[in-house]
This record gives C-alpha cells, structure tokens and sequence, in this order.
C-alpha cells in the first residue's frame, strides 16, 4: 500500500509540473501572429472590400439570364464541335484524294474482299438468328392459342369458397355456387 502512495503521489506531481503558468510564445510566433495581423489581414479585408464592391456594381444575375448564358455557351460548343469535325472530314478528305498513287496490290484487294465477306456473313448469321427468334414467337404464340389449358373445376370451386370466407369468416352457411 505504501509503494502505490507512493507511485500516485508521483503522479499528482508529474501533473503538477504539466501545468505551469503560461510561458511566453517564441519568437518566430510572435513575429508570424504580428505579421498575419499587420499585412494578411489588411490585404484580406481590401479584397473583401473590392469583392463587395464589384457584386454590388453588378448585382445578382437572375435565373432568365443565366438560363440564356448557358444556352449561348452551350450553342458556342456544339459549334466549336462542329467545326472541328469538319475540319477532320476535310482532312480525310484531302487524303484521300492524295492517295490514289499508293499501290493497292493484290494483298490489300484480297484482304478487303475478305473483310467484306466476313462481314455479310456475320449480317446474314444475326438475319437468321432474328428470324429463328420470330418464328419461335409465333410458333409459341399458335401453340398457345390453340390448346389452351382447361380450368380445373375443383379448383374453381375451391378458390371461389375460399373468397367466400374471407369476405364471411363467421358462419357454415355454405355459398351458393354456380353448376
């Protein structure tokens, strides 16, 4: 027990020593507050001042106007696009009508008609897949029709005295029921 006197009266001094009148502040923050107070904060308030100013000279915008800024600028891009791709076709254009001298041998000529089939091929394979698809639909559709499945009439029977007895849960009178 005296061993943990001990130890807590140390403690209760460490804390003692933690708290201590307050020392002065180092230079370098004294300097950096008087600084922040005499240069910063003057520089701050002209530009708030200014800000304020020029918000008061022009005013709030409103909703019409900001609306037709935006449709303007919106306007000025898809321009800006437009002339861009246009610039881009003419460029393909020019050269393309500066290539008619490269040689296209027969490589090139057999490897572009075997693009050109692949590529109706792969129509026609999406063709017939598109046309299996509809002919199934009607098939299903046909099938439907015609063998419609008959109704249970126990089943009926048995769905129409149950929504007899939810609309009448006391009582055994029995429905009446259609033959």
């Amino acid at each position: 027990k005296a061993k943990l006197a001990k130890i807590k009266a140390g403690n209760h001094r460490r804390k003692e020593r933690k708290v201590s009148p307050a020392r002065p502040q180092p230079l370098y923050k004294r300097m950096e507050q008087e600084f922040e107070q005499q240069v910063v904060m003057p520089e701050l308030e002209k530009r708030k001042q200014k800000l304020a100013e020029l918000r008061s000279m022009l005013g709030q915008p409103s909703a019409t106007e900001l609306e037709r800024h935006r449709r303007e600028h919106d306007a000025a891009q898809a321009a800006m696009r437009q002339r861009a791709e246009e610039r881009l076709q003419q460029a393909q254009r020019e050269w393309q009508e500066k290539q008619p001298h490269v040689y296209k041998g027969r490589n090139r000529r057999r490897i572009e008609e075997e693009a050109r089939q692949l590529a109706a091929r792969q129509r026609q394979q999406q063709e017939e897949l598109k046309r299996r698809a509809r002919r199934k639909d009607r098939y299903a559709a046909l099938v439907k029709e015609m063998y419609m499945p008959a109704p249970d009439t126990e089943k009926v029977a048995e769905l129409q005295e149950r929504v007899y007895k939810l609309h009448h849960p006391v009582g055994d009178r029995k429905p009446h029921l259609p033959d």
